[in-house]
């Protein structure tokens, strides 16, 4: 009586994961990723006349 539970609960344990597979397979839905953490909405209080150009030199090669 005992290997019968056990079979059944293992083919039920099988399905159950089978069928969670495939369902996952053939959805199509991917998870968006996982966001965390309160939105930063404060503008940067900057003026045109702030910023610079980065100044970029070549690198001479021997």
């Amino acid at each position: 009586m005992n290997t019968m539970l056990f079979r059944t609960l293992m083919l039920f344990l099988a399905g159950y994961f089978a069928f969670h597979f495939f369902k996952g397979l053939f959805s199509g839905e991917s998870p968006g990723p996982a966001v965390r953490g309160r939105k930063k909405s404060q503008p940067m209080d900057l003026k045109r006349e702030d910023v610079e150009d980065a100044k970029f030199r070549d690198i001479e090669e021997d």
